[in-house]
């Protein structure tokens, strides 16, 4: 009941009959004093609402000024307007003969409910950057002609403000695809229309007059709630209608038509189950997970407009939610990048459904996502951590595309692409369906037959300072998150101790736990200088700002660490502060660890020297990887091997159990052989996360509780280290834990001494103890065997190539000093991170083959220091050596520039030992020649030398193996550029037959007629002979990424020829077995060798030559245009190569010319031209360096200034001042005299 006054007065009651477990209705009722009962509604209960026998709530609601709402289980099921405020008590009725057991009674002045705020500063609803957001048509977005959708979802009751505009359409309950919804409202000369038409239900339609106030219609409000859907206009009822369906079920959007923009400046939407967060209070209901979130200014120049900022400048900075969330949800938020960050703009993320604070659960999509590149291209959605959905799509504006900003919304103004700029990002999940959208465009539309169906949801951003305007939160459902609180003592707990209470070793290595102790000993005792207790908890620091990792120090008989994250995500690091050491005395460490299943960190440690303050300075920095980051391609970290540490099926705690044991050694392909003598040292850093990745972010593991555990640290060092203890402790050494004791007598050097050591990798315990505490602890060292023992066989991976492997279970530094020769040559040798292997490749030399053909093995010396060389000579026939196919070396004739890489870097490439190098790869392609990026605007730059035209050799073809962001063009010295990618440079052009480079890291081939972009339109004789050309960004900035790469292979400048003489050339193939025959064949057409199926090159016409000599391909029947001269070889063993693709430019066909005079407007003619064109046919350009020009018979050198040589993929033009030609003969002539220019030696580039 409500509204109890006193007995002579009436009240409400809100009734709900139900007999023999059946309900009947529901009954809104007014009570006279008098007890008579004037029933002012009865409905049937809907479906949706049925009573069954589980308990269930009813509310009488006055909150809302002027009308009484009765709810079952939060649904509205009765709606009456009061004449004025309801007034009096609140109570319960129960008819006297029935049952009923109440609880949970509540009286309130308020009820909660989550709904859409309005924007009050009007500032903001104005401003031409901010209107899209926080005015009320900022709410609208055009879906068409005529048609506006609002851009959230409707999951709940709604109520929408509209002003009277003549046959517009509001469409209710719109699902996606669709322009019409189950309820639809008209207006239209006056009158109002309210038309329902839901499946299987009979239509329904009820019209009203709109009130007419101060001479015209008054706004009218669409309120729905619950099953209730009724509208008012000049505050009252004008038309009502009980709905029996959610509206959800059949569409989450609203349609908008024939309104505009300027009509829903008046509008107001106000929809419940929606959280909108202006930041206007404390950020209470916020989890800040790294970073500095803040209300503070965004702008240097605005100080005093005032947003949340979230600022990360070095790692993650997320804002969680502390509610979850279940069902439907939509997430909108306004986004930007605060100023001083405008260069890496990007970052905009956000990540529903998480069942913990990480963006490696639930949905995250990435916006204009971080990578080592710094590229701003990618935009990810990820699912549990894995990408389910990947675009390049320009979003956040681009430092590398000029920082412009693709407008969609007609509300924001141009002139602010980043500084000021408001990004919409909206991520929904409806049932199984997930649709990401950026500015109103969608870019993703997934569907996730297993979509997680709860969780929390988190913005957040990563390397940048995120500015946030307003978040709106539409659900389903949603409940309080609830946060595991651990009970502290009532009194300080004693810490953990370093040791545990002296007992016999053999007794405490099987002890069930970890004892504290009273008070940790600081032991000083050390081995060769390095701590014999590393792990002492005063020793390390946990650095993790972002996921506020816990250290938890324990003992296991010597000190022990766990790390375990708090918060999620961040670099989860163990800075040590350990001494250096030798680094030719140290072999490595040996560590126990043990983590769980997301847990992502390394072993770092640096290599460096002394300064002259005595001062430890790294100059290397590298990386042991275990489970973290595994980037190789910065220079900054040297990847120096791998362990595969399992996790633990289960939490890990501070104990004894699940430990594995790791050994790190320092790999010799980062020693030298001047390490002792140059006094380097090494030095372990710590563990966790060394550098910024998307293991940092979060997304790909470091989730909250996340740990990993660290005991029994201990260096290996070669040959026996000193140990050195004090005075006071009492101390002993053994073999194992349990070899019987020494004598007690003996002192620590004696026990020391009479240790056994063998060659290989030694170890053994020492006890040392002090009162009643005691360090157990493992010693480690390497005696090294005499000799160095190896094995050279040929390799098993690359073909012609042998391998030289340690023969050891450990890195012995002496592998640094070996040299490799190859009958008395040095070859040059390849080494390995994580394996203690040396390669090499048979040098492609006459004395290898004579050696294979005359004695059928090759001898090899293999020199350690300054030792006597080892001579080791290996069977050529022997099964296990991988043969290799022949290998073109060169081409003698055809072209300049026949580069296949084989042997080595050709002289006309300007090699870099820094961004380059010669790889060989599968038999296939062989050796090919690797760029990359080290840092930033090295544009992948590869240049060559060239000494020809290319009207002569005016096709450029070249194998490519190109990775993202490889954005390169064909730069030549004289300023003409070819486009090979899409994204480089508006100055390169594009050419016929060519193709964009496909970023997708396997071999293709490119193919394009690169005259074609040599148009510069100013006159010069040496327009196609530039006398450099390299492979390079050109854009402004470098469009190439921090770390970009590519491959280049087999770059060939095709010849024009008319006959088949120009085409003689003499190719020169190597095989360590002997090259037998060489065949050559003619492909016709514009297409590669490459891109040809296998069954069409085999059944061209092969011609087979003798090695060494010439070959002049026939000609005869094939038609003009680009061909293919294809050259393979086959070796003694009767292995076949693969094919070279040599292609020409085949142009039987001369030139024509014809001269004309012609008007011309450029204020230094005389209002003429001359014209003389050559029609090229589309074949080889004009060799106008061949040229020779006369005047009056005399030979002239061309000027520049007012002539022009223009040049098309069809025809050649002078266009030439011939009166200035002429000037100093007709100042000196007459009228009726003639005067000849002359052109003479025309030849195009086919000759």
């Amino acid at each position: 009941i409500a509204g109890w006054q006193s007995p002579q007065k009436p009240h409400f009651r809100f009734q709900i009959e139900r007999l023999d477990n059946q309900t009947i209705c529901s009954r809104l009722l007014r009570v006279s004093p008098k007890g008579d009962l004037e029933l002012l509604e009865e409905t049937a209960l809907p479906s949706r609402t049925e009573i069954s026998n589980e308990p269930f709530t009813l509310m009488v609601d006055a909150t809302g000024a002027g009308f009484l709402r009765c709810r079952l289980n939060g649904v509205l099921i009765h709606l009456w307007q009061l004449e004025g405020d309801l007034e009096g008590a609140a109570g319960l009725w129960q008819r006297a003969d029935t049952y009923a057991v109440h609880r949970q009674i509540n009286l309130s002045d308020t009820r909660q409910v989550y709904r859409d705020l309005e924007q009050k500063n009007p500032i903001f609803q104005a401003d031409s950057f901010m209107r899209h957001w926080a005015s009320p048509e900022g709410q609208w977005i055009s879906g068409g002609a005529n048609l506006l959708w609002h851009k959230g979802d409707f999951f709940g009751d709604f109520a929408i403000r509209l002003p009277v505009v003549n046959n517009s359409e509001l469409h209710l309950a719109v699902a996606d695809g669709d322009k019409t919804g189950p309820v639809v409202i008209t207006v239209a000369d006056g009158k109002i229309t309210l038309a329902t038409a839901f499946p299987e239900q009979s239509p329904t339609t009820v019209t009203a007059d709109l009130p007419v106030v101060d001479g015209a219609p008054a706004p009218y409000v669409i309120h729905h709630e619950g099953t209730i859907l009724w509208i008012e206009a000049n505050q009252k009822i004008i038309l009502r209608q009980r709905i029996d369906a959610i509206l959800k079920k059949f569409g989450t959007r609203i349609l908008a038509k024939n309104f505009t923009l300027t009509d829903m400046s008046k509008s107001k939407v106000t929809r419940d189950n929606i959280i909108d967060e202006f930041f206007n209070e404390s950020p209470y209901m916020w989890l800040a997970n790294g970073g500095d979130w803040q209300i503070i200014n965004r702008f240097q120049c605005t100080p005093s407009w005032s947003h949340m900022i979230g600022e990360a400048p070095t790692g993650l900075g997320a804002f969680w939610r502390k509610q979850i969330f279940a069902g439907d949800l939509t997430l909108e938020f306004y986004a930007g990048s605060r100023q001083g960050y405008y260069d890496d703009a990007g970052n905009l993320n956000c990540t529903i459904m998480a069942d913990r604070t990480s963006p490696s659960r639930g949905y995250t999509v990435a916006c204009t996502e971080w990578d080592q590149n710094l590229s701003q291209n990618w935009t990810t959605m990820y699912k549990n951590g894995e990408s389910i959905a990947a675009t390049n799509a320009y979003l956040v504006p681009r430092r590398r595309k000029g920082m412009y900003r693709r407008i969609l919304n007609p509300l924001v103004s141009e002139g602010r692409p980043i500084h000021g700029a408001w990004y919409y990002i909206k991520l929904r999940k409806i049932g199984d369906k997930l649709e990401y959208s950026f500015d109103d465009e969608v870019i993703f539309t997934e569907t996730d037959p297993e979509a997680i169906q709860e969780g929390l949801i988190g913005i957040w951003t990563f390397v940048h300072s995120m500015t946030l305007a307003q978040i709106k939160i539409t659900f389903e459902n949603v409940r309080p998150r609830s946060f595991p609180v651990k009970r502290l003592p009532l009194e300080t707990a004693t810490p953990a101790a370093v040791t545990t209470e002296a007992k016999a070793e053999t007794e405490a290595e099987t002890a069930a736990e970890a004892k504290p102790a009273a008070a940790p000993h600081p032991w000083a005792a050390t081995v060769n200088s390095f701590p014999l207790d590393p792990l002492a908890p005063a020793r390390w620091t946990c650095t993790d700002p972002v996921g506020q990792s816990i250290i938890t120090p324990f003992s296991l008989n010597a000190s022990a660490l766990l790390l375990r994250n708090q918060l999620g995500s961040g670099d989860m690091r163990l800075d040590a502060a350990l001494p250096a050491t030798p680094l030719a005395e140290t072999a490595g460490w040996q560590v126990k660890i043990k983590r769980t299943e997301g847990a992502r960190f390394n072993f770092f440690y640096s290599i460096g020297a002394q300064d002259g303050n005595g001062s430890y300075r790294p100059l290397k920095k590298l990386y042991h990887h275990i489970t973290g980051a595994d980037f190789t391609d910065a220079p900054t970290w040297i990847r120096a091997g791998e362990t595969t540490l399992p996790a633990v099926p289960h939490d890990i705690g501070p104990d004894r159990h699940d430990w594995t044991t790791v050994t790190i050694w320092i790999p010799s392909s980062v020693r030298t052989p001047e390490d002792a003598t140059q006094k380097r040292m090494v030095r372990p850093d710590g563990f966790g996360i060394e550098r910024r990745d998307a293991i940092a972010n979060g997304i790909q593991g470091n989730g909250p509780g996340e740990a990993y555990a660290i005991s029994q640290f201990v260096p290996i060092f070669y040959n026996r280290p000193k140990i050195e203890a004090e005075s006071e402790d009492t101390c002993y050494v053994r073999a194992s834990l349990d070899a019987p004791k020494p004598p007690a007598d003996a002192t620590l050097d004696e026990q020391w001494a009479e240790l056994p050591s063998q060659h290989g990798l030694n170890h053994a315990w020492i006890t040392l103890r002090r009162q009643n505490q005691s360090l157990v602890q493992q010693v480690a060292w390497v005696e090294p065997h005499p000799e160095l023992p190896f094995t050279l066989a040929w390799d098993n991976e690359i073909g012609d190539a042998v391998r030289l492997t340690h023969d050891a279970d450990y890195v012995d530094p002496r592998l640094t000093e070996i040299t490799l020769y190859c009958l008395g040559k040095p070859l040059t040798v390849e080494r390995f991170d994580d394996r203690e292997v040396i390669r090499a490749v048979l040098p492609k030399t006459d004395d290898v083959q004579k050696a294979i053909a005359e004695a059928g093995a090759i001898a090899f010396q293999v020199k350690i220091g300054a030792a006597d060389a080892q001579k080791i000579t290996l069977s050529a026939t022997a099964p296990e050596r991988r043969n290799t196919p022949p290998a073109l070396m060169a081409v003698e004739g055809f072209s300049p520039i026949v580069m296949t890489f084989e042997n080595g870097a050709p002289e006309s490439l300007q090699f870099s030992n820094q961004r380059m190098a010669i790889r060989q790869s599968d038999d296939r392609q062989g050796a090919f020649l690797q760029v990359r990026n080290t840092a930033y605007e090295q544009a992948l730059e590869t240049p060559f030398s060239m000494n020809f035209s290319m009207a002569n050799y005016p096709l450029v073809q070249f194998r490519y193996r190109a990775w993202d962001m490889a954005q390169v063009s064909l730069s030549f010295r004289n300023s003409h550029y070819v486009r090979l990618a899409p994204d480089d440079s508006s100055k390169a052009l594009a050419v016929r037959h060519a193709h964009d480079l496909v970023f997708d890291e396997t071999w293709r081939t490119w193919l394009g007629i690169a005259a074609d972009a040599f148009v510069n339109q100013p006159f010069s004789v040496a327009r196609f002979t530039p006398s450099s050309f390299k492979i390079a960004s050109i854009g402004s900035p470098d469009q190439t990424g921090r770390y970009s790469r590519y491959h280049l292979d087999d770059l060939v400048f095709g010849p024009a020829v008319r006959t088949a003489e120009q085409l003689s050339c003499t190719p020169r193939f190597y095989d360590a077995d002997g090259v037998t025959d060489v065949f050559s064949a003619i492909l016709p057409g514009a297409t590669p060798a490459t891109d040809v199926e296998e069954q069409k090159l085999a059944a061209l016409t092969w011609t087979r030559h003798d090695p060494g000599s010439a070959i002049t391909p026939s000609l005869k029947d094939i038609p003009d245009g680009i061909c293919h001269l294809l050259l393979k070889a086959k070796d003694a063993r009767g292995l076949e190569s693969h094919i070279t693709d040599l292609p020409f430019l085949l142009d039987t066909k001369p030139m024509t010319a014809k001269t004309a005079i012609v008007a011309s407007n450029h204020p230094h003619h005389n209002g003429t031209m001359l014209t003389v064109t050559f029609d090229n046919s589309g074949a080889a350009p004009w060799s106008i360096e061949k040229a020779k020009f006369f005047v009056v018979g005399k030979e002239v050198s061309m000027p520049q200034w007012t002539n022009v040589y223009a040049h098309s993929k069809a025809s050649d033009q002078l266009q030439l001042n011939h009166p200035f030609l002429f000037r100093n003969h007709l100042n000196q002539g007459k009228d009726g005299d003639v005067f000849e220019f002359a052109i003479d030696n025309i030849i195009d580039g086919a000759g």
